[in-house]
């Protein structure tokens, strides 16, 4: 059987997907919010992608509502 437990390259962005799920908002409402593809986005999130302009720009995003 494989493991299907993963580690993320980058589990500080876990902090973040975090605060999405709270607010409820939806990964394609983001991604087009700030003006990055969906995918870069889930991957910042899930932690699979630094993405430091990216998760700046979530920050921000998050900080407005």
């Amino acid at each position: 059987m494989k493991n299907t437990k993963r580690n993320p390259k980058y589990p500080e962005n876990l902090q973040l997907k975090g605060r999405v799920i709270e607010q409820r908002i939806k990964i394609k409402d983001l991604a087009i919010s700030i003006n990055y593809s969906r995918k870069i986005v889930t991957d910042t999130l899930n932690g699979d992608y630094k993405g430091t302009k990216v998760v700046a720009k979530i920050e921000s995003y998050l900080n407005s509502l």
